[in-house]
């Protein structure tokens, strides 16, 4: 406030007030003074020269003088003298509306006229508007009543020479249908006479335009000279009559035997038959076959082997293997004659079950075998050589280990370790949690990270043991760059003190006492004293002062077409003059227009419908067609009397029934009017009883309608062999023709059954047998191996041999499907050896077991985590680490248990900057500074 007095008494020097200033009193500037923010003037504010401001917020303003407002928003504003605006806005105008003069000068808005700008709507209209200065079409909705025939330019139309006016009728027009096209003949009523036909009728318009005989067709005025008729139902066709050979397909029936040239064979008897003769076509002869009865027999017509079979004296010897069906056996991929031996089969074993481990494998390492059956960590380790630790088998991923010795090595990941004793440096390279208190008694706290990100609320800088404001002074941020960045506490007068400008983001303000003070662009409302003598132009606001009246207004009224109508006054049915209005619709127009407000006659093009159209002529209303060229194609009972002229074969539609024809039509008339058949002619009409047809190409004449019979005269020469569809006889393979003889047939007995071996003489050697022996004729066809049969000449590529009284199958060769080195290891079960078999591995060395093994160079890829909270150490105090690595060290004694010197725990962070090193007490959430000295 003493500032801005200082202002008020500076004279004839131009003031600039940045802030916020309050002026008590009355206050003169003599010079020009700039408000960069809002003014706000709790009493009368005087200015004897120009006032140049942008907004004003007041309930009463009074401006003498010249003034220019850019925008004025106020409750009430007097105006003394005249009042030009670029803009005025009245808010309770409404978009569209006419303003108008109400009775005191008020402005306000009609609803009965709006302007869009190009068009005056009004709701009702007095006085006389010109159909000339119409605009648009009028629909029939908007004529009063039907349009007089007098209206219309055109009121009547004419077809085929008959003219009748609208809403007239004609019930019997006399039309002139010289020009009519396409009526049709089924419309047409009463008979065509043959004077009405033009020329002969062509066949096509005949409903039956030709006749038919023995399935051959002859059109009217055709001809076929050889007809191939159909005598399929033919009779009495005298057989010396037929031409030509009779073919087998052609006899009906079989031909007795004295018909033929020869009709018997001589069946003669060979070795071991007894009987034969003469076989005449249609009887039989028997020859018999000799049998020994001691294994051949005959049976029921039969010939064949007894039942006692061929016994083994009746075989010359053995029988070799090539005379058997199946002379081997296959086990497992081996094959094996009978006879045959191999001393070391190659076995396929796939499907083989029930080899003991215990027992049936040679070549395992001592304890493979119980660990094969019974997999235990205390199995493996038992077979296992060459191992560090104790316990149970670890893998990679989360193993519990006890009192690991670890010698070099890193770890990668996430770790959880509880007490860890470092005698050295401690460097983590992932993520550090400490999940109790962090303290760090150095004297320096470096941290070396990009982000910084706490949980706690509060950030305590100086929480010495006895802070105080000496002890804070200096105290606060710095933040590094080409120089220091500062936000530094100074205690000398109270107050924080920045070293770079301070500036807000969009939206936001400064506040005093949460009540806003100053924007980018006004000042708060609780600002309410200031020293401003002048302000800027202004460009927007909200007048609050009294309303405007019509008075002061240069121009306080509207008139329309005769009509004033004063600001804020209204007419609601101003009797407009639209004499020199144009462009009004007519769709505005209410009411309908009468003949009577018709001016002249209504032209086609303004009708809806200007036309009529008959029988595909359209006609427009007024104009005329003498002739129209009507299609008739639905019109019916045309009186025949009534055509002109002769109906051409062009003209017929389809043939003519003869219910149309007015009597009958006489052959003169017709273009044919006669048929051919075989060499004859016969007119239409006439008949020939019995014709003499040419059957030269005639086929199919049955032979059952033949009269008479077939002479041997009538055949050509006498039947031949190949005339006969079975010239020949065939017994036991042998073939005899009709005519012919064979004294020593060679009869096939491949077919002959039941003939008794014992009727055999001799013994039947390996040469006589005929193929193999199948093994339904062996007493023994099969051998078993492990539990599994398999029949001579079969196989079993795969048996599932029962192993379990296998012994010596040798690991090293006698198991397939295992890994590479896995035999090796199963026959020496080493640590070097299962690291050799073992693939995707990490680390070299002895297998490790989880009780206190020793571990090389131990590189961990996730958290190593201990078995219980606050209870593992990392280190003893014996065997400690030389140096411990990490990021943030993350530290609490929560669960060990409260510490030795004042029994509390706590839980701390120590994190790493860039010259700092920063402790955060989680359970208080101060933080710390850790005090350095550079040595």
């Amino acid at each position: 406030m003493s500032r801005a007095r200082d202002l008020a008494k500076a004279g004839g020097v131009q003031q600039r007030l940045v802030g916020f200033s309050s002026h008590v009193g009355i206050s003169t500037f003599a010079a020009n003074v700039v408000m960069s923010g809002d003014l706000s003037v709790a009493g009368d504010l005087n200015v004897t020269g120009d006032l140049s401001y942008d907004e004003v917020t007041a309930g009463n303003q009074r401006i003498t003088g010249i003034s220019t407002l850019t925008q004025v928003q106020a409750t009430t504003v007097q105006v003394s003298a005249g009042f030009t605006a670029a803009t005025a806005q009245i808010s309770d105008l409404t978009s569209g509306r006419v303003v108008v003069a109400g009775t005191n000068g008020e402005l306000g808005d009609s609803g009965s006229l709006t302007f869009s700008g190009g068009t005056l709507t009004a709701t009702t209209f007095s006085g006389n508007l010109p159909t000339t200065d119409l605009t648009g079409t009028i629909t029939n909705a908007q004529l009063a009543g039907s349009i007089a025939n007098s209206k219309l330019s055109n009121d009547s139309v004419s077809f085929g020479g008959v003219s009748v006016d609208l809403g007239a009728s004609d019930a019997t027009p006399a039309f002139d249908l010289s020009d009519a096209t396409a009526y049709p003949t089924s419309s047409l009523v009463g008979t065509i006479t043959n004077a009405q036909l033009a020329g002969s009728i062509a066949n096509s318009k005949l409903a039956s335009p030709s006749a038919s005989i023995g399935g051959v067709t002859i059109t009217l005025g055709g001809t076929d000279a050889t007809p191939a008729f159909d005598l399929s139902d033919a009779t009495d066709y005298p057989t010396s009559s037929l031409t030509g050979t009779i073919t087998n397909a052609q006899l009906a029936g079989s031909i007795a035997n004295d018909k033929l040239s020869n009709s018997s064979a001589t069946v003669t008897a060979g070795s071991a038959l007894t009987g034969g003769g003469t076989l005449t076509l249609g009887s039989s002869v028997t020859l018999n076959v000799g049998v020994d009865d001691s294994s051949i027999e005959v049976s029921s017509d039969a010939v064949r082997v007894k039942a006692s079979g061929v016994t083994n004296t009746m075989l010359a010897g053995s029988i070799a293997n090539s005379k058997l069906s199946n002379s081997s056996v296959s086990y497992g991929g081996v094959s094996l004659s009978l006879g045959g031996s191999d001393s070391t089969p190659a076995f396929n074993l796939a499907d083989a079950t029930g080899l003991p481990v215990s027992s049936g494998i040679d070549g395992l390492g001592s304890g493979v075998a119980s660990f094969l059956a019974t997999p235990s960590s205390s199995n493996l380790r038992s077979a296992v050589t060459g191992e560090t630790g104790s316990g149970a088998l670890v893998f990679g991923t989360s193993p519990t280990i006890s009192s690991p010795a670890i010698s070099g090595g890193s770890f990668t990941g996430r770790q959880e370790i509880d007490d860890a004793v470092v005698s050295g440096g401690f460097v983590v390279g992932a993520g550090l949690t400490v999940t109790g208190d962090l303290v760090i008694n150095g004297t320096t706290t470096t941290i070396n990270s990009t982000t910084i990100s706490v949980d706690d609320k509060h950030i305590e800088l100086g929480a010495t043991a006895s802070p105080t404001d000496s002890s804070a002074n200096g105290g606060g941020v710095i933040l590094k760059g080409d120089s220091d960045h500062t936000i530094l506490w100074q205690n000398d007068n109270d107050q924080w003190e920045f070293s770079e400008h301070v500036n807000l983001v969009s939206g936001k303000t400064f506040q005093i006492a949460d009540a806003s003070v100053l924007s980018a662009t006004t000042l708060g409302s609780s600002v309410v004293s200031s020293s401003l003598t002048s302000v800027g132009t202004i460009a927007s606001g909200v007048w609050n002062g009294t309303a405007i009246t019509n008075a002061n207004l240069a121009n306080s009224s509207v008139s329309f077409g005769g009509v004033s109508v004063a600001l804020g006054a209204a007419n609601a049915t101003p009797a407009f003059d639209l004499s020199d209005a144009t462009g009004l619709p007519t769709t505005s127009l209410t009411g309908t227009i009468t003949n009577a407000q018709l001016a002249g006659s209504i032209a086609n093009s303004k009708l809806s419908n200007s036309t009529v159209s008959f029988g595909g002529v359209s006609l427009a209303l007024g104009a005329s067609d003498s002739t129209p060229a009507f299609d008739l194609a639905d019109a019916t009972n045309y009186p025949t009397s009534s055509l002109t002229g002769t109906i051409t074969n062009a003209q017929l539609a389809g043939s003519i029934a003869a219910g149309k024809l007015a009597g009958s039509i006489g052959n003169s008339l017709l273009s044919n009017s006669s048929v051919s058949f075989g060499g004859v002619s016969l007119a239409l009409g006439a008949a020939d009883s019995t014709p003499a047809f040419d059957l030269s190409d005639a086929t199919d004449y049955p032979t059952s309608s033949l009269s008479g019979t077939i002479t041997n005269a009538q055949l050509a020469g006498s039947i031949a062999n190949s005339k006969l569809a079975s010239p020949s006889a065939s017994i036991g393979g042998v073939t005899i023709t009709l005519g012919g003889t064979d004294a020593t047939p060679a009869f096939d007995l491949s077919d002959a059954t039941d003939y008794p071996t014992s009727s055999l003489s001799g013994t039947i050697t390996n040469a006589q047998l005929a193929g193999s022996i199948a093994n339904g004729k062996l007493s023994n066809s099969s051998v078993q191996f492990g539990g599994i049969t398999v029949s001579l000449g079969s196989g079993d590529s795969t048996p599932a041999f029962n192993l379990a009284d296998a012994t010596g199958l040798p690991i090293s060769s006698g198991v397939s499907g295992l890994a590479s080195n896995v035999a090796t290891f199963l026959g020496t079960p080493s640590s070097a050896n299962l690291r050799s078999a073992v693939t995707d591995e990490t680390g070299s060395g002895s297998l490790v077991f989880g009780t206190s093994p020793t571990i090389a160079g131990m590189t961990v890829s996730d958290h190593v985590v201990p078995n219980a909270n606050g209870t593992i150490n990392l280190g003893a105090s014996g065997t400690r680490f030389a140096n411990v690595y990490s990021s943030d060290l993350d530290l609490s004694n929560e669960a060990k248990g409260v510490n030795t010197v004042d029994g509390t725990w706590g839980s701390y962070l120590i994190e790493e900057g860039e010259e700092h090193l920063y402790i955060t007490n989680r359970r208080s959430g101060k933080k710390f500074r850790f005090m350095l000295e550079e040595v």
